[in-house]
């Protein structure tokens, strides 16, 4: 009876110096899992987190590159239209004085290369730079957009009244529809541009579209809808473009006046 005892006694005690091991092997795999689990979610914050930097270092370098080409044209623009511009009218005042002076038909052929000259200017200087933006507004430079487009059926609707923006966010907005604008001419074989402006204080929202033959989505590599999209997204705004073959070409765009243009 005591062996037997003895023996139970043994192997109760191995039994439990069995348990306690377990315990602890579970104890120290609980561990090393809550341990490796730590590490493994501060690693990807660690990746995510440099994700988001890369991501910002390039939408940041984007807005420096498109900002410096701004002022750069800007510059060049206002030397068109400021200086060049101004030396013209001078030169086509001082060509009035000698009218009398010129056989009738010279007059004419000179007077008419000089405006000529002076409207390529004009037209440069616009194409470098909106000038006429800073001083009438993104709606109005819009409305004067009709006298340049000869041929075609082009209608601007303000479907509320537009409240101005910074002059910075009405440029580059400007700049994405003069792409669409430019895409439409040159490549669309349209003859109808129709410029839709919504505002409703909290966001604006445009839609511009053309009755041209359109394209496949599936080949729509340049066409300037990077330039397009990068401008966009630079604004803070959503923007989706639709085409289909014979069926035109679209391009709504939204952008919150909370974000990044107030």
């Amino acid at each position: 009876m005591p062996l037997l005892f003895l023996l139970y006694a043994k192997i109760y005690i191995e039994i439990y110096e069995i348990s306690i091991l377990l315990i602890l092997a579970i104890i120290i795999v609980v561990f090393v899992f809550l341990l490796y689990n730590q590490y493994y979610r501060r690693l990807q914050e660690e990746n995510n987190l440099r994700h988001q930097q890369e991501l910002q270092f390039e939408v940041d370098s984007k807005a420096l590159a498109i900002n410096t080409q701004e002022e750069e044209r800007k510059r060049i623009a206002r030397t068109l239209h400021d200086e060049l511009g101004n030396k013209l009218q001078v030169l086509k005042l001082n060509l009035n004085s000698f009218q009398e002076q010129l056989d009738s038909d010279q007059f004419l052929v000179f007077r008419e290369k000089l405006d000529g000259l002076i409207d390529t200017t004009r037209e440069i200087s616009h194409r470098m730079y909106p000038v006429n933006l800073e001083y009438f507004g993104l709606v109005l430079t819009l409305e004067e957009m009709e006298s340049n487009l000869v041929g075609y059926d082009y209608k601007l609707f303000l479907l509320r009244p537009y409240t101005e923006r910074p002059l910075s966010f009405e440029v580059q907005v400007y700049r994405i529809i003069l792409e669409f604008v430019n895409n439409t001419i040159k490549h669309a074989h349209a003859n109808k541009l129709q410029i839709y402006i919504r505002d409703t204080g909290t966001n604006i929202s445009f839609l511009l579209k053309d009755n041209g033959r359109g394209f496949s989505m599936d080949n729509k590599k340049g066409m300037g809808l990077s330039n397009m999209n990068t401008r966009v997204e630079l604004l803070n705004g959503k923007s989706k473009l639709s085409s289909s073959i014979g069926k035109g070409t679209r391009l709504i765009m939204v952008f919150s006046k909370h974000e990044g243009h107030e």
